[in-house]
């Protein structure tokens, strides 16, 4: 099957300890929750101990805050089955790192277990999640979405 040029793609990676989203062309609202959907879904999601969620390559011109704070409320609830995670979120494009950040935000206001890390490349988020222990280092963000 042929997709269009403007039909978003995404890749899913599962790796021996975590999982890997890869993104590109237009993303809708729905499609990362799809992908948020498998994420939860996986068979061994109470042992992946780190996701990435790479969107350098995608526009998230159609994703808005209410969107982001769906997507935080599903992963909040995900905390009880899977305590120990650190979810890298990659992107270049500024607006795209503001909705990240309002993510983050939610999660570290509601005391979220997980670690979380706005990065600009995969060898960034890599070296963070080899790097750190898995308890709770988020990056804390100051932005807020209205």
């Amino acid at each position: 099957m042929d997709r269009s040029p403007n039909s978003p793609t995404l890749s899913v990676t599962r790796e021996e300890k975590g999982i890997v989203f890869d993104f590109s062309g237009p993303v809708l609202p729905n499609d990362i929750r799809q992908a948020n959907s498998i994420f939860h879904t996986d068979t061994h999601f109470e042992k992946l101990s780190y996701s990435i969620w790479n969107f350098i390559d995608a526009d998230l011109s159609q994703v808005d805050a209410s969107h982001i704070t769906i997507l935080a409320a599903e992963d909040l609830g995900s905390t009880a089955t899977n305590p120990d995670h650190k979810l890298a979120l990659i992107t270049e494009n500024q607006d795209a790192s503001d909705l990240f950040k309002y993510y983050i935000n939610i999660n570290t206001r509601c005391d979220s277990s997980w670690s979380f890390r706005l990065c600009e490349t995969e060898a960034d988020s890599r070296n963070w999640i080899e790097s750190r222990p898995n308890r709770k280092q988020s990056v804390q963000c100051k932005t807020r979405m209205n």
